[in-house]
């Protein structure tokens, strides 16, 4: 075993990060397409420190309150996605179901 981590075993640990997210958040049975812009998201979050924010304690009052008002917003992102999700997948059985009705 080395004493740091190869650029995969890096990868790897984030995609775990990431995936543990998903699941905590209730998006990781997204349709592939909405998965993949998820996953560029939580990406982006990762790589800008969003999963390491709350650990700072340098922060004053005000920017605390800030980072907290900030990361309400972003939880309701994450509902508004799951349930977007949600309609698109409902609204293409609709779709399917109305096709097989007018092809009958």
């Amino acid at each position: 075993m080395g004493l740091f981590k190869s650029a995969e075993e890096k990868q790897e640990q984030q995609e775990q990060k990431i995936q543990s997210f998903l699941h905590l958040k209730g998006l990781e049975s997204l349709n592939p397409e909405t998965h993949k812009l998820v996953k560029n998201i939580t990406d982006e979050l990762y790589m800008n420190g969003y999963f390491k924010a709350f650990t700072s304690l340098n922060m004053t009052n005000g920017e605390r309150a800030m980072l907290n008002d900030l990361n309400a917003m972003v939880e309701q992102n994450w509902l508004l996605i799951k349930q977007n999700d949600m309609i698109y997948s409902q609204n293409r059985i609709i779709a399917k179901l109305l096709e097989d009705k007018q092809s009958h």
